[in-house]
């Protein structure tokens, strides 16, 4: 029997569609925030499949481990602690929908001042805002997330642009595909930028005081990729000093953000716990979509098939993606 540990908090449904996944042919065991430290080391460490997240310390004896299918689409928390010989997939695919809507969502709000208004308790004329329609949109990330934003973007009638790390063809929803060495060119041109990139060294800082600075004093920024991208010290004081119409911050460096960074109280700021994702305790159809990809993954391991959503250890991008 293959030994599989489910570590995320899927509903009793999405559990039962889990199992009967496995054909009959697998052993399926819980660890969750309420285990033990010591059960939940050895159900680990006794695991053939591992569905879900665990702190990276219960990974180094987990030597039965053959496949980690992460629940998210970022698997930079757990990269290095997952030894090489080990397949490791993501959920990349759930989120597309979900974070593009509140990514478009922010944009908006803060295109229209409604955050500044909301605060102000005074009925004032806050002044000129900006309107998404003739404006061009510069997306930081071509893959599922990027994807699904540029969709719902294009009907504004925004100009969309994109940045990828390999030059690929160009995807539904995109005008134009670039790639990172000639993003200093494209930040200078966009009147919003959007954050979907994963979480790796080359992204890591991306976005520092002299990129920020290549943007347009009316551009609006939101990242719901990785807090790492941005140099959260640069973009306080960019902001501080009136550069930008506007951020908005899913993600943080750190994260939870400090309560003593000034980005709390900006009017033009939007700041959201690390939740645009979230398919767990949210929204339900999130978690069906992660519960799908767990389940067409587990069911093709237990037949000897090829993975789906396979990541490529050293970029953190995924490699195969779910066939249609």
């Amino acid at each position: 029997m293959i030994n599989v540990v489910i570590a995320s908090v899927f509903g009793e449904e999405n559990k039962k569609r889990i199992m009967a996944a496995g054909e009959g042919k697998c052993s399926f065991f819980e660890v969750g925030a309420d285990t033990p430290a010591a059960e939940a080391e050895k159900i680990v460490s006794e695991a053939e499949v591992l569905i879900g997240f665990v702190k990276p310390a219960l990974l180094k004896d987990a030597k039965n481990l053959k496949l980690l299918q992460a629940t998210w689409a970022g698997v930079d928390a757990i990269n290095g602690a997952v030894p090489a010989e080990v397949a490791m997939t993501n959920a990349s695919g759930a989120f597309g929908p979900v974070i593009a809507e509140h990514m478009v969502a922010c944009a908006m709000a803060l295109a229209r001042l409604i955050p500044a208004y909301s605060r102000s308790r005074r009925w004032v004329d806050l002044g000129c805002e900006l309107t998404f329609e003739g404006k061009r949109a510069l997306i930081l990330g071509a893959g599922d997330i990027g994807v699904c934003t540029a969709r719902r973007l294009k009907p504004f009638g925004m100009t969309i642009a994109g940045v990828r790390r390999v030059p690929r063809s160009i995807p539904e929803g995109f005008d134009e595909m670039y790639t990172l060495e000639e993003l200093d060119e494209q930040l200078a041109l966009a009147d919003y930028v959007f954050c979907v990139l994963p979480g790796t060294a080359e992204t890591a800082g991306l976005l520092d005081e002299r990129r920020l600075r290549l943007m347009k004093k009316t551009a609006v920024l939101v990242n719901a990729g990785r807090g790492s991208l941005i140099d959260t010290a640069a973009l306080e004081k960019v902001m501080a000093e009136g550069h930008l119409f506007g951020a908005a911050l899913d993600v943080t460096s750190p994260e939870p953000l400090p309560e003593s960074s000034p980005l709390w109280d900006m009017d033009n700021v939007i700041i959201t716990p690390h939740v645009a994702g979230i398919g767990f305790g949210h929204l339900p159809e999130t978690e069906n979509k992660i519960a799908d990809i767990c389940c067409e993954n587990l069911g093709r391991y237990v037949r000897g098939e090829s993975l789906i959503n396979v990541v490529n250890r050293a970029t953190g991008y995924r490699e195969t993606m779910m066939e249609s």
